[in-house]
């Protein structure tokens, strides 16, 4: 049960990208915007990092 409750990599890039599109599309105020567009940047590169980790395990299986 332990083991399916962990997610895959590529489940967590999928949520990660799911995350950016609402972030993109949250309507915020003026003030709230630079947090918005900060918290967009943090996610993709968690996104993109996650990604890299996923490619360089499945280069050495």
């Amino acid at each position: 049960a332990r083991a399916r409750a962990l997610a895959t990599p590529g489940e967590i890039a999928g949520q990660l990208a799911e995350l950016e599109e609402r972030l993109r599309t949250l309507r915020t105020t003026e003030t709230l915007d630079l947090d918005r567009r900060l918290a967009l940047e943090i996610t993709a590169a968690a996104r993109e990092a996650v990604l890299r980790l996923q490619q360089e395990f499945s280069s050495q299986s």
